[in-house]
């Protein structure tokens, strides 16, 4: 009760302001202007006012009109430290806004530029990297840290000022000044009368009397104001205690709150009364702002009750009811509901445990419901076919809505997924090919065009933008489900685990400029490709002569060969016009590369600026180069392979240099994988250049007519040297080194091989310097070789 006499006090004096002295009846005249007058009047009166209640006493008018005036010159005096706190308070207030326009314009200067769309992301990665690398960032960083400095001593020094204003408002308010005699007032009865004017303001002809009947309505209002206030605290305590509970109760809190409610109603009606009287009538108090109040107690209680509002588009007529949102609280309560609504049987008929009455509105249902279930246990190909299933469904809502945001993304999203798929496997089947020799496979399986990904490219871009770039909300989600159960694979039911993946529209932004850098890249590697297949047939001899084309028996490569040859010993022969296409080819491939690298060598370059600030960005800096890093130089090794003839890439640890065929074509095709075949050359035409070769000058023959052992080469050696033999039929070969005490040092094989010329190479780097033989055995024959190792 002693704390709102004080309150109510306080505002009326703060509000008022304008004071000075007056004559007259008057017990205290307030003025504006603070000045040594002013306060020695007030010390006088103070004097007089103590000598009363202290000298004299008593439960009489002239005492309770003492204590009043006491307690409004513990007011005044707050009044005059307030003018000194403004005083010292402006310069402090005035240098902080000076510092927090500086601050503001550093930011607005600083960051503008990477606000405003840069030609390219390369572009912008560049401004980034410039800004880190420059010292740009740490000035910027310097100066913002510099302004904020400056504004936190600012407002240090303006907390030092007030808090020297309360410690002197709270000594003038202190009950020994201030609410002493406000007690003593309230604890009285005589009836007194204490009269204060206002002068040099809008009231300064109006007289404000205090009076017991005033002090009579305090009392009235303090009381109703502590049986809300501790209303409003139980009810409070009452919902905070079962929050963690899943079975928890809150209406017995909410019911103590709308008690509250309906005490703070009728207390506000008591403050209205209290407004219209004196000493507050010559205020002419607007009292429309309580009674706006009061409209929101009333609305709150309706909401407390359970009262339902409008929610959705009206044609729908859906309502939400908020108090079952507090209802639905405690535990996990709104979790599980949102969980729950997708193992809903019927989701439009879900309530979310009764906050939607009649179920959500069509357009809020749309952006929440799941666009797709995927299951968790899947392997690739179950994946990919789920997906497929999906797919079907997606096209058909394109169908319907041309421009459904979340059916593009779906459709995009399962493009992206075989186009990695599929291109992995064709490029890893592809090398293989290449791998092996061969040349036939790869170029009867494969076309350039089939490995040209720059149109799925442009679809998967094509989707995506009607999702990042949709006028209507939208945000799609997939569901993950964990396990089978009695719902069906991918059927959500009322007991299904899962988990919910969001993909918002940032993150899909962000994903698909990234594809957009490396798609232009790729789309210059693959229009080269796509090139070469297209003009394929001025570029290589392609003709062949039917009548030889019999395959039905072929078991191997060589077998493959010999009819490729006799129906036209050029074939795969490289025209003049392939060889200059082949070079263009590899110039485009060179250019491809180079653009894809551009981008990751900024991006590496901003690793690197960034990393000295990595913790104002909470992140590995590390781990940012290292990524970076990787890609620059793997994108950059293939620029470097395709633009200089010298250059190779490292593939699993064996030196591979792609651009081999356009720096410097094979003569012939068949020819390179007869030698392939045939073990005269493994380097493919240069394409794994650290591979076995031997220079011969005869024509190489067919299939062996017998088998032959021929002398080892080098011989001697260190450590390295090959055994090379011919073999005519398909069976059992064995090779073992023996020393000069015919003790077994090495078994180089023993394995079935296939008819033709084979080499083995034997590594001697752990054996002493000497004289071995080697032993080679088929079915019915033995050969040996002596080998000398020279270290």
């Amino acid at each position: 009760m002693k704390k709102c006499y004080r309150g109510v006090f306080g505002v009326i004096i703060l509000v008022l302001g304008l004071w000075i002295p007056a004559v007259g009846q008057t017990d205290l005249v307030l003025q504006n202007e603070i000045n040594t007058d002013y306060v020695t009047y007030l010390d006088s009166l103070e004097t007089v006012w103590l000598d009363q209640v202290t000298s004299v006493g008593g439960d009489t008018p002239e005492t309770m009109k003492a204590h009043m005036g006491l307690a409004l010159l513990g007011l005044a005096y707050t009044h005059v430290d307030g003018d000194t706190l403004v005083n010292d308070l402006e310069p402090v207030l005035n240098d902080a806004g000076d510092n927090f326009t500086s601050l503001l314009d550093t930011l607005t200067s600083t960051l503008t530029p990477f606000l405003t769309d840069p030609e390219n992301p390369t572009a912008l990665v560049d401004m980034l990297e410039e800004f880190f690398a420059s010292g740009d960032y740490e000035a910027f960083r310097d100066s913002v840290d510099f302004y904020a400095t400056q504004i936190e001593l600012d407002m240090d020094e303006a907390d030092w000022l007030l808090n020297r204003f309360f410690d002197a408002a709270g000594e003038n308010l202190a009950q020994e000044n201030f609410g002493a005699h406000l007690d003593s007032v309230a604890r009285g009865t005589a009836d007194f009368e204490f009269r204060m004017q206002i002068m040099g303001s809008a009231y300064e002809d109006t007289v404000f009397i205090f009076d017991r009947a005033f002090f009579t309505r305090m009392d009235s209002l303090a009381a109703e104001a502590e049986v809300w206030a501790t209303h409003f605290e139980d009810g409070g305590n009452m919902i905070d205690a079962v929050m963690d509970d899943p079975d928890g109760d809150v209406m017995p809190g909410v019911n103590e709150l709308r008690a509250g409610i309906v005490v703070m109603d009728e207390w506000v009606d008591s403050l209205k009364i209290l407004l219209v009287k004196q000493p507050l009538a010559p205020l002419e108090a607007d009292t429309a702002a309580l009674s706006d109040f009061q409209d929101f107690l009333r609305e709150t209680d309706a909401l407390l009750a359970g009262e339902e509002y409008d929610f959705g588009p009206s044609a729908e007529a859906k309502t939400i009811k908020p108090l079952a949102i507090l209802q639905n609280m405690p535990g996990r309560g709104l979790e599980d509901l949102y969980v729950d609504f997708y193992r809903a049987g019927d989701p439009a008929a879900y309530t979310f445990g009764g906050i939607f009455p009649s179920g959500l509105d069509s357009e809020t249902r749309n952006l929440i419901t799941a666009d797709g279930v995927i299951n968790a246990d899947d392997g690739e190909e179950a994946t990919a076919d789920r997906l497929h299933q999906l797919r079907l469904v997606w096209r058909q809502e394109v169908n319907a809505a041309p421009e459904d945001p979340d059916a593009h993304l779906g459709l995009g999203l399962v493009e992206l997924f075989d186009m990695v798929n599929l291109h992995a496997d064709r490029y890893a089947r592809a090398f293989d090919l290449l791998d092996q020799g061969r040349v036939d496979e790869l170029v009867a399986t494969f076309n350039w065009d089939s490995l040209d990904i720059s149109d799925e490219m442009r679809s998967i871009d094509t989707h995506v933008s009607y999702y990042v770039e949709s006028e209507s909300p939208t945000h799609f989600i997939l569901l993950e489900k964990y396990g089978d159960d009695d719902a069906g694979r991918y059927e959500i039911g009322a007991n299904s685990d899962f988990g919910i993946v969001h993909v918002p529209v940032p993150q899909v932004v962000f994903v698909r400029a990234n594809l957009q850098i490396l798609g232009a890249g790729v789309g210059a590697i693959a229009d080269g490709l796509k090139s070469m297949y297209t003009e394929m047939e001025d570029m290589f001899v392609m003709e062949l002569d039917p009548s030889y084309l019999d395959f039905s028996d072929v078991e191997s490569d060589s077998q493959l060969i010999r009819i490729l040859e006799q129906s036209n010993p050029d074939f795969m022969t490289v025209t003049k016009y392939g060889v200059d296409k082949m070079h263009d080819i590899g110039a485009d491939l060179a250019e491809g590369f180079g653009d894809v690298n551009d981008f990751f060598d900024s991006m590496e370059d901003l690793a690197i600026a960034m990393k000295p600030y990595e913790t104002d960005f909470d992140m590995d800096g590390q781990i940012f180069i290292d990524d970076m890093a990787f890609m620059n130089d793997m994108t950059w090794s293939l620029h470097q392979d395709f633009a200089h003839p010298d250059s190779m890439v490292i593939i699993e640890d064996e030196r591979v240099n792609l651009s081999a065929w356009f720096d410097d074509p094979p003569e012939s095709f068949l020819r390179m994988w007869k030698n392939y075949v045939w073990g005269v050359d493994s380097t493919l035409g240069g394409l794994f250049p650290d591979r076995f070769k031997v220079d011969v000058s005869d024509e190489l023959p067919t299939l062996p007519r017998k088998f032959v052992v021929y002398p080892a080469y080098p011989n001697p050696f260190n450590p390295v040297t090959t055994l090379s033999f011919d073999l005519p039929h398909k069976e059992q070969v064995s090779i073992g080194i023996f020393d000069l005490r015919g003790e077994r040092v090495a078994t180089l094989m023993n394995e079935t091989m296939e008819p033709g010329r084979h080499h083995i190479n034997w590594n001697a780097g752990q054996m002493p310097s000497g004289m071995y033989y080697a032993r080679i055995r088929t079915g019915s024959q033995l050969n040996t070789v002596k080998l000398v190792l020279l270290k």
